[in-house]
C-alpha cells in the first residue's frame, strides 16, 4: 500500500477529482459538523460514492467489498465493542494470528488505524468498503435484525395519542368503514409496516441515522 501515509484529500487532488476549494469546504464543514472526510465529500456533492470506491481501488490496489452476504464469526465480532465499531464506522471482518481485517470507508485513515491498533492491541489490516454497507452491517451483527420494530415501538409509543399515523379513505363509496366492535388487528399491522417501511427509507436516504433517531426518542420518556 504505497499510498499508506498519504491522506484521502490530498490524493484526490492530486488526481483532479476535487480541487483546493472543495476540499477546504469539506474540512470546514468537518471540523463543524464531524464525519468521514470521504462521506462529507459526497455529502456536498464534490463526488459520487462509486467514484470514490473505484479511485481508491486503483490507488491503495484493494478491492471494495460488499457486506450484504458476509457472514462474521461472533468471536471476530467479540473483538470490537459496538460503540467501538459504531464511533469509527468499522467492521471486523476475520482475524489471523494478530491481525484484524476490518471494513472501513477510508483505508487512508491512519489516525483511525492507529487509535484501533491502540486500543485493541492487535494489528490492523483495512478492507475497503462502502459507509452505507458498514453502517447495515453494524445493524446487522451488533443491533439484531429486530431494529426497525424496536425504532417502531419507540416511535409510536412518543407518538400524541391525537396524531393520525395512517387513516386510508376507503377506494368506493359502498366499502363499509370499520366498526368499532370489529378486530382492528389487521389496521395495526398495516400501520406498523408502513411506519417500519418508512422509517427504513428515511434512514437509507440519510435524513437522519437509527443512533440519532433512537436518542431523540430516548430524551421524551
Amino acid at each position: 500500500m504505497t499510498h499508506g501515509k498519504k491522506r484521502l484529500g490530498e490524493m484526490l487532488i492530486e488526481a483532479g477529482i476535487i480541487d483546493d476549494l472543495q476540499l477546504t469546504s469539506a474540512l470546514g464543514y468537518q471540523k463543524q459538523w464531524g464525519g468521514k472526510l470521504g462521506s462529507v465529500l459526497i455529502k456536498m456533492g464534490f463526488v459520487d460514492k462509486h467514484s470514490l470506491a473505484s479511485f481508491l481501488e486503483r490507488q491503495l490496489g484493494i478491492k471494495c467489498i460488499i457486506l450484504k452476504d458476509r457472514e462474521i464469526q461472533p468471536k471476530v465480532l467479540s473483538l470490537v465493542k459496538p460503540e467501538i465499531a459504531k464511533k469509527y464506522c468499522i467492521m471486523p471482518l476475520e482475524v489471523d494470528k494478530n491481525i484484524l481485517s476490518i471494513a472501513m470507508s477510508d483505508p487512508t485513515d491512519m489516525k483511525t488505524i492507529d487509535d484501533l491498533t491502540f486500543m485493541l492491541g492487535v494489528r490492523i489490516k483495512p478492507v475497503l468498503s462502502f459507509e452505507s454497507e458498514i453502517k447495515k452491517a453494524i445493524t446487522r451483527h451488533y443491533e439484531g435484525t429486530n431494529e426497525e420494530t424496536r425504532l417502531f415501538q419507540l416511535t409510536t409509543k412518543n407518538a400524541p395519542e391525537e396524531m393520525e399515523l395512517v387513516r386510508p379513505e376507503p377506494v368506493m363509496r359502498s366499502t363499509p368503514r370499520v366498526s368499532p366492535e370489529k378486530p382492528v388487528e389487521k389496521q395495526e399491522a398495516t400501520t406498523k409496516t408502513v411506519i417500519e417501511a418508512l422509517i427504513s427509507i428515511l434512514i437509507e436516504k440519510g435524513v437522519f441515522t437509527k443512533d440519532e433517531l433512537i436518542k431523540k426518542l430516548s430524551k421524551k420518556n
